[in-house]
């Protein structure tokens, strides 16, 4: 049967615990995280800071043990760490490594401003009805050039617009994810002043089959992800934050104008033209 990229799981699950399942036990999740693992091995790698937070679902990836960032955050919503028991152990597992995790909304980050080195996000804007609220929450928490991993679904590809057909047919479409564009996300950061590498495109394929057809998808996946063919499902981001510099200028002084006294040459008396000031005149009378 050919499988295409979150049509296998149940429906009665909420878009972020299928989307979950999706990528940890589905064959084109775990091809999605193997494609993502090597940039974000080699991005975070180059990254220093002191407070990473995760935002968003982490798809399966270590990052804890791709970064050299040692303080890792984690945003969870109530839900999400209510979900089963596997999380609240994973939860525990991270903070004896001594990361931690925080609850709120991905939209409302519970974070000071201007706090965080690296920002990383998993699937965060497909799963918001208001996604630039939560690339406004990202640069609001960014340290001045601070950095950041995206990694989502694009609506401008084969698995996005299968998954707009999705939701307008069946009735609860709306329940569905909806993922934005590549296009759309680079004009976003651009106006919040983030410099981003170019978009590295990955799940060009997004179809699975149990046969020799499979390994032929996913060869031709791997070949177009490290190509960097520009039609994946999926996009990785990765930029900083950057804050342009200014000089205030220095308010203009009028200086008054002074009296300065210059040397003058003294006149003598009976001087005449022709003689040095510094010679006397001697009258000889007439005889």
């Amino acid at each position: 049967m050919l499988r295409v990229a979150h049509s296998s799981e149940p429906s009665g699950l909420s878009p972020r615990e299928r989307l979950r399942r999706w990528s940890r036990r589905s064959a084109l999740g775990r091809r999605l995280v193997h494609q993502v693992e090597a940039d974000l091995e080699l991005v975070l790698d180059q990254w220093f800071g002191y407070h990473l937070v995760i935002i968003g679902d982490d798809m399966g990836l270590a990052v804890d043990e791709a970064t050299r960032v040692r303080h890792v955050t984690r945003v969870r919503s109530l839900d999400e760490v209510a979900a089963s028991d596997a999380d609240e152990r994973a939860v525990e597992a991270t903070s004896r490594r001594g990361s931690g995790h925080l609850i709120g909304d991905n939209e409302d980050l519970p974070i000071a401003t201007e706090s965080v080195d690296v920002i990383v996000m998993f699937n965060c804007l497909q799963l918001s009805t208001e996604p630039h609220r939560i690339l406004r929450e990202i640069h609001r928490v960014l340290t001045p050039d601070g950095h950041l991993f995206i990694v989502d679904a694009n609506a401008n590809s084969l698995m996005g617009w299968i998954s707009s057909l999705v939701r307008r047919l069946r009735p609860g479409g709306s329940s569905h994810t909806k993922s934005v564009s590549l296009g759309k996300l680079e004009d976003w950061l651009r106006l919040l002043n983030f410099q981003m590498a170019p978009a590295r495109h990955k799940l060009a394929v997004p179809f699975a089959h149990k046969s020799r057809w499979g390994a032929w998808f996913e060869r031709a996946d791997h070949w177009l992800a490290e190509h960097n063919i520009p039609i994946g499902s999926y996009y990785v981001l990765f930029g900083n934050k950057s804050v342009w510099g200014y000089v205030q200028e220095q308010p203009s002084r009028r200086v008054k104008a002074k009296m300065m006294g210059l040397p003058v040459a003294k006149p003598v008396i009976g001087g005449a033209r022709g003689v040095s000031s510094r010679q006397s005149l001697e009258l000889v009378p007439d005889k």
